[in-house]
């Protein structure tokens, strides 16, 4: 019986001091996950996470890890986008305050100092405007949770293109747009207003830059995983230097005095939302080329 009680007495020790090794190894790094979670909600950025612990607390602390670095990411395009924002605004409010302290101080009274500077106040407030209209839109396009649907991509370029001619019938300086759709397979999945702004905006953009009497050339190929839809246009084309800030927020050319520099941010913002990319072709004096690639979409399973 002493024996007994000895082992008994023993394997009671062994059990219990492995389970108090046991809790302090999954409580200390839990313990420290919390402290840096607690830090990290108070503000504080760049915090060290604990990565130790057994299997479920290392994957634990990693996916921790990964969530506050897609939220200091996320942290530091609001920063960017804030101060890309008041700089864009800085130049046309500095102009039309200006032009208004200027009419204040008696520049009125001359005819045509006066309609030159309301002028330039008229231009400034427009400007702002379609800034202001751009950027709602991107916000909202980045915002967006409702889910995507299947879109028949032939439809909507063909009735892009037919209101885009439209416009150019009822305007000289723009171009007529040409559409060749050779994709067999015409379905993504998105979501329609999206995708119709974004090929406007391409089309609208090659149009902008293209001589007079040249079509804008749109063209649609199939690929195994996903469908090509290009916009070419035959103007000055894009230099070499200028083609990896093109997609940028607010990036615009000195030929593009007066847009917003958000219009292509909105075409790779839509691209992306729905897992695809845009690309750029271009040599200087050949004209450019943005091919949109987008993952094709089989209506009969798709629509299970």
């Amino acid at each position: 019986r002493a024996g007994l009680f000895k082992v008994l007495t023993v394997a009671l020790v062994l059990s219990t001091g492995i389970t108090l090794l046991l809790a302090f190894s999954i409580s200390r790094p839990l313990s420290r996950l919390s402290r840096a979670a607690k830090r990290i909600a108070a503000g504080e950025r760049g915090v060290a996470l604990p990565v130790g612990g057994s299997g479920e607390i290392r994957e634990l602390s990693h996916s921790f890890r990964t969530m506050t670095e897609e939220l200091d990411s996320r942290l530091n395009y609001i920063s960017e986008f804030a101060a890309d924002v008041a700089h864009e605004f800085k130049s046309p409010l500095t102009s039309i305050r200006g032009a208004a302290e200027l009419l204040a101080e008696g520049a009125h009274e001359d005819p045509d100092a006066r309609e030159r500077f309301l002028n330039n106040i008229l231009l400034d407030t427009q400007r702002l405007d379609r800034l202001v209209s751009r950027l709602l839109l991107l916000s909202r396009i980045e915002s967006r949770v409702e889910g995507m649907t299947l879109v028949d991509l032939h439809s909507l370029l063909e009735r892009v293109c037919k209101r885009l001619n439209a416009h150019e019938a009822d305007d000289s300086s723009t171009h007529k747009v040409e559409l060749y759709f050779q994709a067999r397979h015409t379905w993504v999945r998105g979501r329609e207003e999206d995708l119709e702004t974004a090929f406007t905006n391409l089309i609208e953009n090659a149009q902008r830059y293209s001589p007079k009497d040249q079509p804008v050339i749109v063209t649609a190929h199939e690929f195994p995983r996903g469908i090509v839809v290009s916009v070419a246009d035959q103007g000055p084309g894009v230099p070499e230097a200028r083609r990896d800030k093109i997609f940028e927020r607010f990036y615009t050319t000195e030929a593009e005095q007066g847009g917003t520099g958000l219009g292509l941010a909105i075409v790779d913002t839509v691209a992306r939302a729905h897992g695809g990319k845009v690309t750029l072709e271009s040599e200087v004096g050949q004209g450019a080329r943005f091919s949109v690639w987008l993952p094709r979409e089989n209506k009969a399973s798709g629509s299970r």
